[in-house]
């Protein structure tokens, strides 16, 4: 990135989004714009940024995960082949120091500049991933949503059951029950068309059968790690995957007097790690070398935490590992728990 002379930092929202201009070797940046989130604001811009450079190449732009509004930002960016970072919010504050007291979309917008002015030399350029992927995060989406009703249809209607009469309490099951059955029906219906999806992309079956050929690891996950890996182009290796999942140990000490146990760092993909934890427990249960393992360190006084946690690792680097030599896993049929 060192050709690049002009970083667009974009604070995005909704229906708008707000564009800071630094140049290179500057301080602050040059000028702030709100635009429309959408095709015309995006031209608009394009020409404002004009104003200041004629040349495209030497433009670089930064925004922060917001999700499904930056999409067509995105889209509009790769059209037109101009160069741009996608990255968290966290990573720009913290890279940055920032403690922020007051808040406003054109300061947002202005530090994401500095920020991409800063790490000109060391950000990767964002794409968009395939179509594929992006539908199946939609459906995963989805279906995490249907999954919340039906969990606070299921609670809801057992607390005011509880507390009614029994003719009331009788209505408010029979009508939840009801639309308990449709939301599973539903889910199933959703499960089936990524189940589908995934089986008929050519770049993705492969891989994903791959992943379902680990014990533990059924279609539903699959998925999600198919997704969270945009088919495994996000992450280089498992002990990345297992940082991004919550799962990697990492130490925590300072010369001689400060000198904490290895724990797991809190900033994590929950959902992904919980659907992990099901895994490793299935993998207990199924797989005898796991089983084995388990016991092992249980009996070696290991928490059950610690031993679910090392299992999960474990599972992440067995994906991994099918994944890169393109082989299914293979169980071992008679591993005796006398073993290590």
């Amino acid at each position: 990135m060192k050709n690049k002379q002009l970083f667009i930092g974009i604070d995005i929202s909704k229906g708008t989004f707000d564009a800071a201009i630094l140049l290179q070797g500057t301080i602050s940046p040059l000028q702030t714009k709100s635009f429309s989130n959408n095709k015309d604001g995006y031209k608009q811009l394009v020409r404002w940024i004009k104003t200041v450079s004629q040349h495209k190449h030497k433009w670089v732009f930064c925004m922060e995960h917001t999700g499904v509004y930056a999409f067509h930002l995105c889209c509009f960016l790769e059209d037109n082949n101009l160069d741009y970072c996608y990255e968290s919010a966290l990573k720009i504050n913290r890279s940055l120091g920032i403690i922020k007291r007051q808040k406003s979309d054109k300061a947002d917008a202005a530090d994401i500049a500095k920020y991409l002015y800063q790490k000109r030399d060391e950000l990767v350029f964002y794409r968009l991933p395939s179509r594929e992927i992006q539908k199946l995060k939609a459906l995963i989406s989805f279906r995490r949503r249907m999954l919340k009703q039906k969990v606070s249809m299921t609670i809801s209607s057992s607390e005011i059951a509880a507390f009614s009469d029994k003719q009331t309490a009788k209505i408010i099951k029979q009508d939840s029950k009801k639309l308990i059955s449709k939301l599973e029906q539903q889910i199933e219906k959703i499960d089936t068309e990524i189940a589908s999806l995934l089986d008929n992309a050519p770049e993705l079956s492969v891989k994903y059968n791959l992943v379902k050929s680990v014990v533990g690891i059924g279609p539903v996950i699959s998925a999600h790690i198919m997704a969270r890996t945009n088919g495994f182009t996000n992450f280089k290796n498992g002990r990345e995957f297992s940082s991004y999942c919550g799962s990697a140990p990492f130490e925590r000490s300072s010369g001689t007097s400060i000198k904490k146990v290895v724990h797991i760092s809190k900033a994590a993909d929950k959902e992904l790690k919980s659907l992990l934890t099901n895994a490793a427990y299935v993998a207990v249960r199924y797989d005898n070398e796991i089983r084995a393992y388990f016991m092992r360190k249980i009996k070696e006084g290991k928490s059950e935490f610690c031993v679910i946690n090392a299992i999960r690792n474990k599972l992440i680097h067995r994906v991994f590992s099918v994944v890169n030599r393109g082989t299914p896993f293979v169980k071992i049929a008679n591993y005796s728990t006398a073993k290590n």
